[in-house]
């Protein structure tokens, strides 16, 4: 396998897309295959890939996610690879994949085994159903919240909330159990942050005003982002839908969420006000804690279990415009009230004009791509999906 990063024209303007060129597979290191029997391959991305796989000597069915011996050169690849190993281990909560075992090989290439799972993830339910009524979305957002609470009271913050990274499954003949994938980019109390100051990371859609000014983010964050998650659930739409990569990050630091009930007028109110409470640009205006935002959802009554009909712009198309590519020159910002624009220009200018530097910085700061985003393409649907590093643009 190959890796090479391609710049392609899109209608917003260029996208960086890391595209696997078939070639003959490298024989794993004997260390992995003396562990795990490998059975089949179920996704991959630009630097790694995930097998279903089952343990030697357990008999266990896992879901193996393996950097490859070329890219276990860079220190960040294998550092975010523990991380997530780390934050994901520390959860111990039934919201939050399972990570069983970790391993760094003597070639260079390393592997984290995880709980098997089968399901559909969030976004891709929103693309083909559309929007939830308040009933369905206030019991995914429940789980949510729920194992948000559980890692941050272990002192992990995810970063990358989204609805990708939201699986559903069945489990004890219940359907639409939540768990919470991907967590590369979080961020953990007692790991040494590999993160560099005033580097934004994130997905522009689901980012925090923090995050996309590059600044410390703590659990307010994965707040902003579970608000942005819940108004899409219920809305159709997420609040800065069309406004270029650009103007999504300049929207999110300093325009108001539009009111979601122009969206879903058939939300209660209270619902309503929790998920604006949610968008607050100013963190300490958020939700204290993600059992706090859970318990204040748990008392919202659902008037209706039935959808609201709602239809939403298939997020994938979107997604694949803004996610991870340098600004094109002719984005601009959008239109601001004066003092709202000038007020953040500066301290956005050089996170945007970071982006300039082109696909070689994407391509770089991309460690692993969405492997069940690729699966979902063909049978059977995404199970555990690889790290993502959907947006990383230093402002120097």
């Amino acid at each position: 396998m190959t890796a090479t990063a391609e710049l392609r024209d899109t209608r917003a303007g260029y996208a960086v897309e890391l595209e696997e060129r078939r070639a003959p597979t490298a024989p794993l290191h004997e260390e992995l295959t003396g562990r795990y029997d490998i059975l089949e391959r179920i996704g991959q991305g630009g630097m790694g890939v995930v097998f279903r796989a089952r343990h030697v000597q357990l008999g266990r069915e896992v879901a193996l996610k393996l950097i490859r011996a070329r890219f276990g050169g860079s220190a960040e690849v294998l550092e975010r690879l523990r991380r997530e190993a780390i934050a994901a281990s520390r959860a111990r909560s039934p919201h939050v994949v399972e990570v069983l075992d970790y391993a760094e090989l003597p070639d260079g290439s390393a592997y984290i085994a995880m709980e098997l799972l089968t399901g559909e993830d969030l976004g891709r339910r929103l693309e083909t159903g559309g929007a939830l009524g308040w009933r369905a979305a206030r019991r995914i957002a429940l789980q949510i919240a729920h194992g948000l609470a559980s890692l941050h009271g272990r002192g992990v913050v995810h970063r990358d909330l989204k609805p990708d990274n939201v699986l559903l499954i069945e489990r004890d003949g219940v359907r639409d159990h939540v768990k919470l994938l991907d967590l590369g980019l979080a961020r953990v109390d007692g790991v040494p942050r590999i993160t560099q100051p005033g580097l934004a990371l994130g997905t522009p859609h689901y980012m925090s005003p923090e995050q996309c000014l590059g600044d410390p983010v703590g659990p307010a964050t994965d707040i902003y982002a579970l608000g942005t998650v819940l108004y899409e659930m219920v809305a159709g739409r997420v609040p800065f839908e069309t406004l270029g990569f650009p103007g999504i990050l300049a929207a999110q630091v300093s325009e108001p969420a539009p009111d979601v009930r122009i969206y879903a007028p058939e939300l209660p109110e209270e619902a309503a006000q929790l998920i604006m409470r949610a968008l607050a640009k100013d963190p300490a205006e958020r939700p204290r804690t993600a059992a706090d935002f859970a318990a204040a959802i748990a008392r919202v009554d659902a008037p209706s279990a039935s959808r609201s009909g709602i239809r939403r712009i298939a997020p994938r198309e979107r997604q694949d415009d803004t996610a991870a590519r340098p600004l094109a020159a002719a984005d601009a910002l959008p239109t601001l009230a004066p003092a709202s624009r000038w007020r953040w220009l500066d301290r956005l200018a050089p996170v945007l004009a970071a982006l300039g530097l082109g696909a070689t910085l994407l391509a770089g700061a991309v460690a692993i791509r969405d492997a069940a985003h690729l699966a979902h393409k063909a049978p059977p649907p995404a199970m555990n999906s690889p790290s993502s590093v959907p947006v990383a643009v230093s402002p120097g």
